[in-house]
């Protein structure tokens, strides 16, 4: 997938471009991504048109991403898109008239010939462009235009808004229920204060981005793929700063079943699966020792179930 972040060098032809912020990128977003698979089939690349993480400062009470700008070109290359670039959001792309973005930055910059966004779209200074400007401009500026409508559920329309509200109630399963794949958190094995070493449960310890969404600090069972080649192991992953061992920073530490291989270094991609229980302070490291082997257990039996589900 071609990656572009410096809008100055963004010079393509012959797209399908799907707008959108793509945060998440949940079951509606994966419906906009099927239309550029429609076109692909007609012989243009598929683009996908975004912002960088400067959005943020325009969001109300942005919370975090998420899918951080990483987590989301990983997503996306699975997802076998062609091109991705991501726009900062300035002064200059803030005051664009409606048709000075469609004209200069869609048509080009990003070479559409289709361009795909949800029925709620909206662009230009002031938010001032919407789909009926789109559909104005197709004939002068030689592009189709495809609507796609929102996804829905039994409580709404899915929304970046509505599942960001449940990770942050720590409703891991209704978020994955939106989002259509894994809540998952991507990042660099580091080192951390090695303590699972000296009670036998060794911790990977990720880092993770300041700007990520993060779900209530506890512990949950997880889905864990290591390095370039994935490899697959489950897991529980604690959230929080340590309070047992006097610990200040929020980190993502995750204990996988039945592995020992050293990993510093390496990429992890940690899925979220189901809350298991908060946070807590324990008396003294032993207290904190059986715990975490009690949260072993119940994550262990957790996959069991899962497993006999699906057979």
């Amino acid at each position: 997938m071609q990656y572009y972040h410096n809008s100055k060098a963004i010079q393509l032809s012959a797209t399908a471009v799907a707008c959108g912020k793509f945060d998440g990128l949940h079951k509606g977003h994966q419906a906009l991504l099927r239309q550029l698979e429609s076109y692909k089939k007609q012989g243009l690349k598929s683009a996908i048109f975004t912002f960088d993480a400067s959005i943020a400062r325009i969001l109300p009470e942005h919370s975090g991403f998420i899918c951080t700008g990483p987590e989301r070109r990983f997503f996306l290359e699975r997802m076998g898109m062609d091109v991705l670039a991501e726009y900062a959001f300035d002064e200059t792309l803030a005051g664009m008239d409606p048709e000075q973005f469609v004209r200069e930055i869609l048509v080009e910059q990003m070479g559409a010939q289709a361009i795909v966004v949800g029925e709620d779209f909206r662009f230009g200074y002031r938010r001032q462009g919407d789909i009926s400007l789109l559909e104005r401009f197709q004939n002068h500026y030689h592009y189709q235009l495809k609507v796609v409508e929102k996804q829905a559920d039994a409580q709404g329309k899915i929304s970046s808004s509505r599942i960001r509200e449940q990770l942050l109630a720590g409703r891991i399963e209704a978020a994955q229920e939106m989002l259509g794949h894994p809540y998952f958190i991507l990042g660099e094995v580091i080192h951390g204060r090695q303590l699972g070493r000296t009670i036998g449960m060794p911790t990977a310890n990720l880092a993770v981005p300041g700007d990520k969404l993060l779900p209530p600090n506890g512990v949950y069972v997880s889905r864990n793929y290591i390095g370039d080649r994935e490899e697959m192991y489950y897991g529980i992953t604690n959230i929080g700063r340590k309070p047992t061992v006097n610990g200040e920073s929020l980190g993502v530490e995750t204990c996988l079943f039945d592995f020992k291989r050293d990993i510093y270094g390496e990429n992890m991609r940690v899925e979220l699966l189901t809350f298991v229980r908060p946070e807590q302070k324990f008396a003294d490291v032993e207290h904190l020792s059986r715990q975490m082997h009690r949260d072993a257990c119940y994550g262990k039996e957790y996959v069991k179930k899962c497993r006999e589900r699906n057979a």
